[in-house]
């Protein structure tokens, strides 16, 4: 391997970790519904209102054998039926079974303080 290689291997390497850094999931529950982004997949927030949502609780799942990993997994590659997943780590997600039939588990390492708040959502799910 001559030094350029060498070089553009180490700098192909850097810039993948560097990457990885900047993945940032934020979440947002409020009397609207869920909003949630994913950057840099999502450069504003995404909405989804409580009249789109059929059931919501919070659960431990398995990242790697449900979704095959963490980031935006899921949906046409991944074990269709469970739906996509937004999460960067640990195992505990907000699972959502919207009324469309689609199914999005959006990962969180706040777990009592989002099951408080949608206990005083729910209300709001027809």
């Amino acid at each position: 391997m001559s030094s350029t290689e060498f070089i553009l291997t180490l700098l192909g390497i850097t810039l993948s970790i560097t990457f990885i850094f900047f993945f940032k999931l934020t979440t947002r529950i409020d009397e609207i519904g869920i909003h949630y982004q994913f950057f840099p997949f999502h450069l504003s927030m995404r909405k989804i209102t409580w009249t789109e949502i059929n059931k919501i609780h919070v659960r431990k799942y398995e990242p790697i054998s449900e979704y095959g990993g963490w980031g935006l997994k899921g949906s046409f590659l991944w074990n269709k039926e469970k739906g996509t997943a937004i999460n960067i780590s640990g195992n505990i997600g907000i699972q959502l079974e919207l009324k469309s039939g689609k199914k999005l588990l959006i990962g969180t390492k706040k777990e009592r303080e989002v099951k408080r708040v949608l206990e005083n959502y729910q209300y709001k799910i027809n």
